[in-house]
């Protein structure tokens, strides 16, 4: 017996199929996705709000740039952040109409937006453990040229 029939065992030819125990917890899984995705978007929109409303303070009292460059930099911050959140509102509206019409095609493209939010969100860890560690390195290397 080769491997490929070993990690090929319960499924037919025509695919994955989807049993009812497994619809039930698509199905479960697509709501509370959904419930996050807005409470996110919810979320976003109150600090833009927040934001706004501080930078319009700020900018009557003419204290310099700092808080415009804030805003902005909340902004990019926010814009980053919202990506993943799309991503899973798409998955939470794609499976269930994927469970809705029994569809292999918006089933896949339903994955494919999970499998691109946690493809962001990897890239994105990794890139602040890098930027950590290069933090930790080269303030560790300054600190000892310092004595």
């Amino acid at each position: 017996m080769d491997a490929d029939s070993i990690l090929d065992q319960g499924f037919d030819q025509n695919g994955l199929n989807v049993n009812s125990r497994a619809n039930a917890y698509l199905l479960e899984i697509s709501k509370w996705t959904k419930f996050l995705s807005i409470v996110s978007f919810v979320i976003f929109g109150l600090i833009i709000v927040g934001a706004i409303y501080v930078l319009s303070f700020n900018l009557r009292g003419m204290i310099g740039l700092a808080p415009l460059s804030s805003f902005i930099s909340l902004a990019i911050l926010l814009v980053i952040c919202l990506y993943p959140t799309f991503k899973l509102f798409n998955f939470s509206k794609n499976i269930k109409i994927a469970l809705e019409m029994n569809s292999d095609a918006q089933l896949s493209i339903a994955f494919g937006e999970l499998k691109s939010m946690f493809k962001f969100l990897g890239i994105f860890t990794l890139i602040f453990v890098i930027l950590y560690v290069s933090i930790f390195l080269f303030g560790g290397a300054a600190a000892l040229m310092s004595f």
